[in-house]
């Protein structure tokens, strides 16, 4: 059979097809993360709605403080010893309450938590939508909002907010709300969202002045997971991404950089070049502060946002937010605390000094080192600048092999005899 330019084009054209099918990406859902949970609303960007929006945004937090007052004021201040104190709205069922005090005492227990300051958890029921006759802005069913100790309250609060509609007779669904409102705060990684920052403080005193800044500026993402009684999942070793999976063929062919490269959707520029080696941008990344409007960076200074509850499912999801070292980073301090050991931790926690410098003291090691180190055990390693996959290798294999094998099928027929 002759090469005519026709025969020629057509397999021309099919090797370009099965290149493109061998090396287009994988098709996964929708792994898009909310870089903010705390943001109440996304209104236009400019004139009277961007006005209301923030307005009803103020509204709920000024409910929000209402609730910690109502709840956690200075006489039950006064009574809440060292330790965990838990306290639940009347209005809330027994079986809720119980549930959820069990829960989070386990917890607390499972921590080796210590007692240096008095931990009071508030679990409040409000359904309220106006407050003072204002509407307030949406929120989650369930969220919890902790306010460290200050020179005015020697305690760590945490308000649970339940939005679920628990005691109407008329809502015909009280039963299925009580059910979701107890698989959702029984959960470990609701417990962990609930009682990490307090856990910090009981058991390692009050971070120093630049260390609180730190997490300030990227509202306490680096503890959004805290339980230093167990290491924490890796991402390199679960393939599952959105509702996708990578398995068999894809799966051996990618390797590891296919997570790696899964996971750039979750990392800054600066995350990347800190696993590829440049560990100058490790410290970079991991500092960089989350943006905010000025009413926002005024409100957290004292407070940590609101955070939503096992509203995701998978553990890398955390509060619902990513920061620029991706969904491992919610880990990063509860990690710390088992590579440097409690003494080790609790000088870099309790320093004065800029996280750098804090860091290397405690350590021995620049923090730009550590983090490299922690981010690939977490995503493997990743390359920049001119680089090409195991991956693409496979297939520039697979085209020279199939091209060799069509030029020696016509070679033979075109042998004359």
């Amino acid at each position: 059979m002759a090469l005519t330019p026709g025969r020629w084009l057509t397999i021309f054209v099919l090797s370009c097809a099965a290149i493109v099918i061998w090396l287009a990406p994988a098709r996964f859902g929708d792994a898009s993360i909310n870089s903010s949970v705390s943001s109440y609303y996304s209104g236009p960007p400019f004139g009277w709605p961007d006005a209301a929006a923030r307005l009803e945004a103020t509204n709920l937090r000024l409910r929000v403080l209402e609730l910690r007052d109502s709840s956690m004021g200075a006489p039950v201040e006064r009574t809440a010893g060292a330790g965990l104190t838990i306290i639940t709205d009347r209005m809330i069922p027994d079986t809720i309450q119980q549930a959820v005090r069990s829960a989070l005492i386990s917890a607390w227990a499972r921590y080796g938590a210590g007692a240096r300051y008095p931990v009071l958890v508030a679990v409040v029921a409000d359904t309220s939508r106006m407050n003072d006759r204002l509407p307030m802005a949406n929120t989650n069913r369930t969220e919890a909002y902790t306010f460290p100790p200050d020179s005015a309250t020697p305690a760590c609060r945490i308000l649970v907010r339940v939005a679920y509609p628990l005691w109407r007779a008329d809502s015909g669904r009280a039963h299925v709300f009580q059910n979701q409102v107890v698989r959702v705060l029984t959960l470990q990684s609701t417990e962990r969202a609930i009682l990490g920052p307090c856990a910090l403080y009981a058991t390692f005193g009050g971070p120093g002045p630049s260390i609180a800044k730190w997490l300030a500026g990227t509202n306490w993402l680096p503890a959004a997971d805290v339980d230093w009684s167990r290491p924490s999942p890796i991402v390199r070793s679960d393939l599952n991404w959105g509702d996708g999976t990578q398995t068999g063929l894809l799966a051996t062919v990618m390797g590891n950089e296919g997570v790696v490269s899964e996971a750039r959707q979750f990392l800054a520029t600066d995350a990347v070049a800190c696993i590829a080696g440049r560990v100058d941008q490790c410290s970079t990344a991991l500092q960089s502060g989350i943006q905010r409007d000025k009413d926002s960076q005024v409100w957290q200074a004292d407070v940590i946002e609101a955070r939503m509850l096992g509203g995701l499912g998978r553990w890398y999801w955390g509060w619902g937010r990513s920061g620029n070292l991706g969904p491992a980073e919610n880990w990063l301090l509860s990690d710390m605390i088992r590579d440097l050991g409690a003494d080790r931790f609790e000088a870099f926690w309790t320093s004065g000094a800029p996280p750098d410098t804090a860091f290397a003291h405690a350590a021995g090691e620049p923090f730009g080192a550590w983090v490299k180190r922690w981010a690939r055990r977490q995503y493997g390693r990743a390359e920049v600048g001119p680089w090409m996959p195991v991956w693409a290798r496979w297939a520039g294999l697979f085209v020279v092999a199939a091209g060799l094998g069509v030029a020696m099928v016509f070679g033979r027929e075109r042998r004359v005899m």
